[in-house]
C-alpha cells in the first residue's frame, strides 16, 4: 500500500483528500504545517507529497525538496 502525504494548512482540503484516497486503497497522512510535513518525509519516507504552495510556516516546495534530498 502507497503512502501518501498530503500537505495544506486548510483543514477542509484535508479532509477532502483523506475521503478520496483511503478508499483506493492509500495510506494517507495529512499535516497542516511545513514543519509536520518535514518531519514526515523523514519518518514515513511517502511515495506522493499533495502540497499547497503556500503554506502558513513556509513554502511547499520545501518539501518536495527535502523528499527528493532524502
Amino acid at each position: 500500500m502507497a503512502r501518501v502525504l498530503v500537505v495544506d494548512d486548510e483543514v477542509d482540503f484535508l479532509s477532502t483528500y483523506e475521503r478520496l484516497l483511503r478508499p483506493q486503497g492509500y495510506e494517507v497522512t495529512a499535516v497542516s504545517s511545513r514543519a509536520a510535513a518535514l518531519e514526515a518525509v523523514a519518518h514515513e519516507r511517502p511515495a506522493l507529497i499533495i502540497s499547497d504552495l503556500r503554506l502558513a510556516d513556509g513554502e511547499g516546495l520545501d518539501i518536495v525538496r527535502a523528499a527528493r534530498a532524502a
